[in-house]
């Protein structure tokens, strides 16, 4: 099971996304009975967000007929409802199964989100133990982890969907064209989901987990309003898309992600308090080294991967294996992040004739700004930008949740022998590494 520990990781972090629960029925193509019909037009009547069945009074004439939907077009209309909206609340449950070599396991819990424009939001998914919390005031986010019950506060990100682990209904309220990303979109028919006649969509509209993989999307979008009830992605990484470096299984591994939202209201006032953030009792920020003891990938192997640096060069950590190596996650929106890489180069200027080597992975999508602040600060050791791939590297090694900046310590045989959360000084990282025999 260790072998796999790493892919799996990863896919925790995306528990946030909207790709969750419920087994459908088959899909039926039939007309919806009359009373159905009926009951959907008292529904549009009281809508507030869209109407897809018109009244009585404004259908067309017999001698035009309906013009048929297309996949496209219902992606198309709930972008839009969802780009419009000012407010939006949603609580719903969730559930992950992972299979590999004919076993399963899953996992199961709630999930809520509390938005308001421009960028402020609420996400709560899972819990006891495996709850997470995400909180944007507008200003800054805090992110925080119940498993080791401690929390980071970054400045508010651009993009919050990518902060937050690819969230699609996050995307959707940021504008994201899911339509155009799906061309291979079809409508199955039409499903009753809580009540509600649902088109049933099916396409590559989630990116893959990995590089090599394959995801299909189901949605169930409500044909009145236009709001997505229920969805599910498939995820299939084959052995080959397994991390360098990593053993590699012999069968692929599936991994299903459902969702069902019970409650959607949008445009109705949130409290401007949802968007504080308490920490839970005893919970402590990860700004000091003082989190490495209670990380569960101390002692596994490190996942290796291979990422082009800053230049375009194609960095390999597997190719390091054999020196002990310094891995930093970083980016230019966390101002500790930017103290703290000069501390990093000055440890890896007095070490690195002791076979020391660095690598440090950008975790923002601002090529321009790391390469100003890497060029002010005469770093020298390989800066990793690509961000996509960095994302997917962090949740292996955190699972979805990251202090920035951390650093993990691998040694000589390719294993996490350390690690340091925040701020470290020069002389800690050297003591860290001293007690691996590395002076």
């Amino acid at each position: 099971m260790m072998k796999h520990r790493n892919i799996l990781a990863l896919i925790i972090a995306f528990l946030v996304s909207i790709t969750v629960l419920g087994c459908a029925k088959k899909v039926s193509n039939q007309t919806p009975p009359e009373s159905n019909q009926q009951a959907q037009k008292s529904s549009a009547s009281a809508s507030t967000v869209g109407k897809s069945v018109p009244t009585s009074s404004a259908a067309p004439a017999a001698s035009k007929p309906k013009q048929q939907l297309s996949a496209k077009d219902i992606l198309k209309k709930t972008q839009g409802i969802y780009k419009s909206f000012r407010t939006l609340s949603i609580d719903g449950a969730a559930k992950v199964t992972k299979s590999i070599a004919g076993k399963s396991k899953s996992t199961s819990g709630s999930i809520s989100i509390r938005f308001a424009r421009p960028n402020k939001i609420r996400l709560k998914s899972g819990s006891g133990k495996e709850a997470s919390i995400s909180v944007c005031d507008g200003k800054n986010l805090w992110l925080y982890r119940a498993d080791i019950n401690r929390y980071i506060k970054i400045p508010a990100p651009s993009n919050l969907s990518k902060a937050l682990g690819g969230s699609l209904t996050v995307k959707l309220l940021e504008g994201v064209d899911i339509s155009s990303r799906a061309p291979d979109a079809k409508l199955l028919g039409t499903e009753i989901v809580s009540g509600s006649r649902c088109f049933v969509i099916e396409g590559s509209i989630e990116e893959p987990l990995a590089k090599g993989g394959s995801a299909v999307t189901k949605l169930w979008i409500d044909s009145i309003s236009y709001l997505i009830r229920r969805a599910r992605v498939v995820h299939r990484i084959p052995p080959e898309a397994f991390p360098e470096g990593q053993t590699r299984p012999k069968s692929a591994l599936v991994v299903t992600q459902e969702v069902t939202f019970k409650k959607i209201v949008p445009n109705e006032p949130v409290s401007s308090r949802i968007f504080r953030f308490a920490p839970p009792p005893g919970a402590k920020e990860a700004k000091e080294a003082d989190g490495a003891e209670q990380d569960p990938l101390l002692g596994a192997p490190a996942q290796f991967f291979t990422m082009p640096s800053l230049d375009g060069k194609e960095v390999s950590l597997y190719s390091m294996k054999g020196r002990p190596i310094l891995l930093v996650f970083w980016s230019t929106l966390s101002p500790i992040s930017k103290k703290h890489l000069p501390v990093v180069e000055d440890v890896y200027q007095d070490m690195k004739r002791s076979g020391l080597e660095v690598v440090a992975v950008t975790l923002d999508g601002n090529k321009d700004a790391a390469e100003q602040f890497v060029k002010e600060n005469h770093i020298t050791f390989p800066i990793l930008f690509d961000y996509d791939k960095a994302m997917r590297v962090a949740n292996s090694y955190s699972k979805g949740q990251m202090g920035l900046p951390t650093i993990y310590i691998i040694d000589k045989k390719g294993f996490i022998a350390g690690k340091i959360v925040g701020p470290g000084t020069a002389e800690q990282i050297k003591n860290d590494l001293a007690k691996l025999g590395i002076k």
